[in-house]
């Protein structure tokens, strides 16, 4: 059910996260920033929507990143209300013309400096 009128063409995307999808994507995430090759800092944004599927288990994302980056460099996690981010984008006929920013939910991104 969608509350407002649905332009023909439109594209609804539906998300789902779970403990563990939380725990694992972040792990993956900070695992791959901790590989690039320059990194003095590192700055975190994760989806509000993540933060509610922790449960009562709130800190771990935040621990999980905290254990991977220990003392190597400083990070910072901050939670958003949504991202804006390039994702692939189709034409009718399904082929790929770009990336194209559009907002999406349960996400986590690390800008590394």
């Amino acid at each position: 059910v969608l509350g407002g009128t649905v332009p023909v063409g439109a594209q609804l995307r539906i998300g789902t996260a779970e403990y563990l999808d939380v725990v694992e994507t972040a792990e993956m995430m900070f695992d791959a920033a901790l590989a690039t090759e320059k990194k003095d800092c590192m700055i975190v944004y994760s989806c509000l929507g993540r933060f509610f599927a922790l449960g009562a288990r709130i800190e771990d994302e935040i621990e999980t990143g905290s254990n991977l980056v220990h003392d190597r460099i400083p990070f910072l996690l901050s939670y958003t209300g949504g991202e804006i981010c390039p994702v692939p984008s189709f034409d009718a006929e399904g082929r790929e013309i770009g990336a194209v920013n559009k907002f999406h939910s349960f996400t986590i991104i690390a800008c590394i400096l």
